[in-house]
């Protein structure tokens, strides 16, 4: 446990923080989780209003481009942030690396909002939705510990 400052109840200059809690780690996932369903939410509500187009075929082909690249980025990364932040170390870092496993699932989801946004096809967020889940059984909460 880190020391404290008996006048404030503050950790002391040159502690280190205590590891992030079960329940912060929980709601953060949450968060995340929330975000990314009521920007889809938003998405088909603005689509289903009237007066919604997609955008140019030529711009969705290059933002398609994009989406591999950050589809191979995120995957690598994961696997990375699987291998060395939760393999061989001590399980102090592992909420640490959790939490950006979660993050680089949130931007793959969101990525798929955003094509959904402009497009009206819902494919591409489908599978952001599925990486987001699967980074959620990759990096559990139970694997840190206080």
């Amino acid at each position: 446990m880190a020391a404290t400052d008996p006048r404030r109840g503050a950790p002391a200059a040159g502690s280190t923080p205590p590891p992030a809690s079960l329940a912060a780690l929980a709601i953060i996932r949450v968060a995340l989780l929330l975000g990314v369903l009521l920007f889809g939410a938003g998405t088909l509500f603005i689509q289903r209003r009237g007066g919604w187009s997609p955008a140019p075929a030529e711009s969705l082909e290059t933002l398609g481009l994009a989406g591999i690249g950050l589809w191979v980025v995120a995957i690598i990364g994961v696997i990375v942030l699987r291998v060395r932040g939760l393999g061989g170390r001590a399980r102090a870092g592992a909420g640490d690396a959790s939490i950006i496993g979660w993050a680089v699932g949130e931007g793959v989801a969101l990525f798929g909002g955003v094509y959904y946004l402009l497009s009206g096809r819902p494919a591409w967020y489908i599978n952001g939705l599925l990486f987001l889940v699967a980074t959620f059984v990759i990096f559990p909460i139970g694997r840190v510990r206080r």
